[in-house]
């Protein structure tokens, strides 16, 4: 399954080609019933609900009165046709399922994909609606008759996979994120937060100002212009790179002091599960580029088996895990460093760079070794972090039970070494765990009980 060639194919059927017509134009086509133009032949055909169907009539109506100007509405200030009450919106379209939504209702079940789909545009939207209705996943009714896709624990991978490819090429724009912010009072927008920059029209100056800023405390903070002699000067690319290098090394929990009281309960501080995963996520980034370096077709059948486990962590498939994988890079590194173990030394030489050899084992032993220092943060008690928290129920639980455990249980056994089990594809897990940090475990909050 092509799934870029599938997003592609869909796209080009949403695009349409607008013309646009002159004054004079227009009065030649309602004369001559017919124009040319850029190549495209337009014809006129006139019918106010006699020669028009029923479902064309709304069309139709509906362009006059978002684009064209009624006479009606110009001189009296009141619009000279009745909007129907049956308007199709976000829980009521019932066309969902079939090959004529148009990206207005909500199709998607609870998941981590809800957050895109809610904010992106209805093109986005119809985009992920036909490649699932063309995938075949299962659509159902609920209790009011409103259609909706029932995605399948099984599938639900391949779902997830397909709207985060969609959102490369359909990001959520800066005008929803503004929207978003503000408040509407009076049919107008307000920004939360006073901003004498904020246009009500655009609503856009708020983020531009926001992003300025923050390059100049990433400048300021990154001390850019400091440099010895003989150093280049710095670029945009290099001080985003160390700020992001920087932003690896965040503290893991923010307390506050004292801590925020609610009505029903208390709220300690926050945990940023981030610190720790963003240099696993790293670690494993720089191995698979290593893997990916093997060239495993070049090999004889013979060679393979000492390289079968490790390579094939880094493909698309569910893999039987039957030693543990601190052991396969053993083997592989043991393979690898004397040529009288190879069938043909000169086919698995000229495949493997000495480089992978050299940095394969010792990554995977960092890679697992940031994973210790991972469950080991969330092994803790809550109480030994928030020490306001000592004595209260909420402090016997631990760090992880907040979602740390949960966030990396599709590669706990496999970065614990473990044996015997069924591994999803790691590329995935890591999509997963990805949208999950964006979203879900973005600020994971340690709430308790108001005494």
């Amino acid at each position: 399954m092509n799934i870029k060639k599938i997003i592609r194919e869909e796209l080009e059927k949403l695009n349409e080609k607008v013309l646009i017509l002159s004054k004079d134009e227009m009065d030649i086509l309602h004369k001559n019933k017919e124009i040319e133009k850029d190549g495209y032949v337009i014809r006129f055909e006139e019918g106010f609900g006699g020669e028009l169907s029923k479902t064309e009539k709304k069309k139709f109506d509906k362009g006059r009165l978002e684009n064209a100007e009624v006479l009606g509405y110009t001189l009296t200030g009141t619009k000279d046709i009745k909007e129907s009450v049956n308007e199709v919106n976000s829980r009521n379209d019932k066309s969902i399922g079939t090959k004529h939504y148009k990206g207005v209702g909500w199709f998607w079940p609870m998941y981590p994909w809800k957050h895109y789909l809610r904010d992106t545009s209805n093109k986005g939207r119809t985009v992920v609606h036909n490649i699932w209705l063309t995938l075949g996943f299962e659509v159902k009714k609920n209790n009011r008759g409103i259609p909706y896709f029932d995605i399948k624990p099984s599938q639900r991978n391949k779902a997830l996979k397909i709207v985060n490819a969609v959102e490369k090429r359909i990001p959520i724009k800066e005008s929803v994120f503004a929207v978003n912010l503000d408040k509407e009072k009076n049919d107008e927008r307000h920004p939360e937060q006073p901003n004498i920059n904020y246009d009500p029209e655009k609503g856009k100056s708020r983020i531009r100002e926001n992003k300025m800023i923050k390059l100049k405390n990433i400048l300021k903070e990154n001390k850019v212009w400091e440099r010895n002699f003989g150093e280049p000067l710095p670029t945009l690319d290099s001080v985003m790179k160390k700020h992001q290098e920087n932003k690896l090394n965040e503290s893991p929990v923010s307390i506050l002091k004292p801590a925020r009281v609610e009505r029903n309960s208390v709220v300690y501080g926050y945990i940023n599960l981030k610190s720790h995963y963003n240099q696993i996520r790293k670690t494993w980034k720089e191995l698979k580029s290593l893997l990916n370096k093997i060239d495993y077709v070049a090999i004889d059948f013979d060679d393979r088996d000492d390289l079968q486990a490790p390579y094939k962590l880094v493909g698309w498939k569910e893999e039987f895990i039957r030693d543990s994988m601190l052991m396969s890079f053993k083997k592989m590194n043991k393979f690898l460093s004397d040529p009288k173990n190879m069938k043909d030394p000169k086919r698995v030489q000229n495949a493997i760079k000495s480089s992978v050899n050299s940095s394969a084992l010792p990554k995977w032993k960092q890679l697992t070794n940031l994973y210790k220092q991972y469950l080991k943060f969330n092994n803790k008690k809550v109480s030994s972090v928030f020490k306001q928290t000592k004595g209260k129920k909420v402090g016997e639980r631990l760090i992880g039970d907040f979602g740390g455990f949960e966030l990396t249980k599709d590669v706990h056994k496999l970065f614990t070494n473990q044996k015997g089990f069924t591994q999803r594809n790691v590329a995935g897990a890591f999509e997963t765990m990805d949208s999950k940090l964006k979203h879900r475990y973005k600020k994971i909050e340690i709430r308790g009980q108001r005494d």
